[in-house]
């Protein structure tokens, strides 16, 4: 609305669902454990606090750092309940599957992540005009290539890290970026 628009926002109805398949509802409910939670909101909060430390102070920055906070229990909570599951094999309401699971299933999910296009090429080519970057700025919009780096960064570092902290050991592979990871 502050930039004239009716307010609608407008998302891919797939982008809202939890896509279901033929797999028990409980290890469907594990994949979303180990992809929304302890991979893509550890991604996104990664990006936010990114954002915050990009952009010069506006009301904008003021909302997103408003939103971290929120992010910030996100992208907390796949990794509890990673470590929950595991220091708890006889849960009644999840069973743990296994690290080598979780770890496939994470590996799976950054793979998917990193063919994402997270940054449109239109958005990125209005960076190399100082002043429609200087605006983006203002609108709380970091620069397209740094942004797309922490995402890159987060999906190689920070989502391997948050789960080695709770002992999910991510085996080493052909990180985004084509860097070699060592988890």
């Amino acid at each position: 609305r502050a930039l004239g628009s009716d307010g609608e926002i407008g998302f891919e109805l797939n982008e809202l669902q939890q896509a279901r398949d033929d797999e028990s509802l409980e290890m469907q409910l594990m994949a979303m454990v180990c992809a929304t939670y302890a991979t893509g909101e550890v991604v996104a909060f990664a990006l936010i606090r990114h954002a915050l430390k990009a952009l010069t102070p506006t009301p904008f920055r003021e909302v997103l750092r408003e939103i971290a906070a929120d992010e910030a229990l996100h992208a907390r909570l796949g990794p509890m309940l990673v470590d929950h599951l595991r220091r708890n094999p006889k849960s009644t309401w999840l069973h743990y599957p296994g690290d080598r699971w979780v770890a496939d299933c994470v590996r799976q999910a950054i793979r998917e992540l990193s063919a994402r296009d997270v940054v449109e090429q239109d958005e990125a080519d209005l960076f190399a005009d100082p002043e429609a970057a200087k605006q983006l700025d203002l609108l709380g919009i970091p620069p397209s290539e740094p942004f797309r780096g922490a995402y890159l960064k987060a999906l190689r570092e920070d989502v391997p890290d948050g789960l080695a902290r709770v002992g999910v050991e991510i085996d080493s592979t052909t990180s985004p970026g084509g860097r070699r990871a060592s988890r």
